[in-house]
């Protein structure tokens, strides 16, 4: 027994460098794989622990509230805002229909006034052409 593990021995300080090589090999395959399989699983963990915060987060935001409108306000029973906001809806209307319709008549008449002046300067030109011409004749 003991010359066999003699030749083992001997056999061992012959290969030692290739034996420690792939002894390296082997060791920084497994902690390669033992990292990336701890940051999946670390990921995963995150991922799931992210989406139950924001869907909790949600859940909380949509139970708040929602002061943007008068929901706490006492209800219009006897129907008396109700007719308030429709008359001023309508006076509302109104008046912009007041005020287009002067806009409309505001641009036409800006629009007719130089046609008429140029249709008087022409009617002027005219007779004052027709007068020279019959004063000519007349001579």
């Amino acid at each position: 027994m003991s010359k066999q593990k003699v030749e083992q021995y001997k056999e061992y300080k012959k290969n030692k460098k290739k034996i420690l090589r792939a002894e390296k090999r082997k060791n920084a395959a497994a902690k390669a794989t033992a990292w990336l399989l701890g940051i999946a699983v670390l990921a995963v963990i995150v991922y799931f622990v992210g989406t139950a915060a924001i869907s909790a987060y949600k859940d909380y935001i949509a139970s708040r509230p929602d002061y943007s409108t008068s929901s706490l306000s006492i209800g219009d029973y006897a129907g008396i805002r109700a007719e308030e906001t429709t008359e001023a809806a309508t006076e509302a209307t109104e008046e912009a229909t007041e005020a287009a319709t002067e806009a409309t008549e505001a641009t036409e008449e800006v629009t007719e006034a130089p046609t008429q002046a140029t249709e008087e300067a022409t009617e002027e030109a005219t007779e004052e052409v027709t007068e020279e011409v019959t004063e000519a004749v007349i001579q």
